[in-house]
């Protein structure tokens, strides 16, 4: 049984170029993903069962959306990427999903 979370936050579209103040300590992911979409405004898509376990790295600093996920999930089992539509999908790092995610924000 998978557990979808959708971290939605309605405030003006964040774009993935625009710039904001991030303070989030290392942890867990189930939490500093939700850190993350408060910090920036941006709805964040992952399955629970998949980040649990999962510690990302502290983020401090004024960032977009995608340095700050990059920096966020560098060295853990999981990817994610902004898509098209503006919210943030988070995978496995070995997945198909997630390798084609580590390419999209390497550019």
């Amino acid at each position: 049984c998978a557990a979808l979370i959708i971290l939605a936050h309605c405030s003006a579209f964040a774009s993935g170029a625009n710039s904001h103040q991030i303070n989030i300590e290392r942890g867990p992911a189930e939490h500093t993903l939700k850190r993350l979409a408060e910090s920036t405004g941006v709805s964040i898509v992952f399955d629970l069962n998949v980040v649990r376990e999962v510690l990302t790295n502290q983020v401090h600093g004024q960032f977009s959306v995608n340095d700050a996920l990059s920096i966020m999930l560098d060295d853990t089992a999981l990817r994610g990427a902004q898509t098209d539509g503006g919210f943030i999908v988070i995978a496995p790092a070995g997945s198909r999903e997630g390798r084609k995610m580590s390419r999209r924000l390497a550019r």
